[in-house]
């Protein structure tokens, strides 16, 4: 989730919200693994990993999906990358190659992977159709693409206006101020389809939102980080306290965004 454009062509990029610049970052990158790994290894793991494939994890955040493809790939190697690897936390080893890079502007070799994966990452990228395009050309024939990206949940229908309301004008910020694009998930498989991809299957998430718990830590630290920049939208500052202390308790129950997870295979 860490990897974004620079030239998103907006006032500010996401980076300069989310990064390894505050301490609270690796404590957001472990919310959101514990959150959405069990999921993404699921479907990782119905593409039957050969042991010879090279992977590409692309912004790969704290490697922990980067591991678990260089354990499954033990006879090939994994590729992980990122704008800063500051955060990368996975155990050294010959199978996985941590790079730092810009995955705006990467330029691997064509049909040099069998497996891709990036989630969280594309929904962030102001040229998320170009990555799209040379992703699909750095797949081997036959070899998998796997895209994650979320789109909302609660603001459209939830038994906590106060909480729907920043939740919005979170995902409403981020839209105005950077490159994200909030819905993106919504849009799978489409994309995949469009460039001609085979054996597409899609995979929805929607885990709760519980106060206390990772989810809602990982929603406590993004609202509280953007506290300024909401401020100077008009944010009430009391309200806004009210909806931390609700992410905190844990008698409260909502939804937040659905991860989608797309895949599709490059015909042989």
């Amino acid at each position: 989730m860490t990897e974004a454009s620079r030239s998103t062509g907006t006032s500010m990029g996401y980076r300069e919200w989310f990064s390894h610049r505050y301490s609270e970052e690796q404590r957001r990158h472990s919310s959101l693994a514990e959150v959405y790994d069990p999921a993404s290894i699921r479907v990782l793991a119905s593409l039957d990993i050969k042991p010879q494939w090279r992977c590409l994890d692309a912004g790969c955040g704290g490697g922990t999906i980067a591991s678990w493809l260089a354990r499954q790939a033990h006879q090939g190697q994994t590729v992980a990358c990122d704008l800063d690897l500051t955060l990368f936390a996975a155990e050294p080893s010959p199978l996985l190659h941590p790079i730092a890079c810009d995955i705006g502007v990467a330029d691997f070799a064509p049909e040099s992977y069998d497996l891709i994966h990036a989630r969280l990452l594309l929904q962030h990228l102001a040229n998320r159709e170009q990555v799209l395009d040379r992703m699909v050309s750095w797949l081997a024939p036959g070899g998998w693409l796997v895209v994650a990206d979320a789109f909302d949940l609660a603001a459209t229908s939830t038994a906590h206006p106060r909480y729907a309301a920043f939740h919005e004008a979170l995902y409403q910020t981020l839209d105005a101020q950077t490159s994200t694009r909030p819905s993106w998930g919504r849009g799978y498989p489409e994309p995949l389809v469009r460039r001609g991809l085979i054996d597409i299957g899609v995979d929805v998430i929607t885990e709760p939102v519980r106060g206390g718990e990772p989810y809602a830590q990982l929603l406590h630290e993004s609202l509280g980080r953007l506290r300024p920049l909401l401020r100077t939208q008009g944010a009430d500052e009391s309200e806004l306290d009210a909806v931390l202390a609700q992410l905190r308790d844990p008698g409260f129950w909502d939804l937040g965004y659905a991860l989608v997870i797309a895949k599709g295979r490059k015909p042989a």
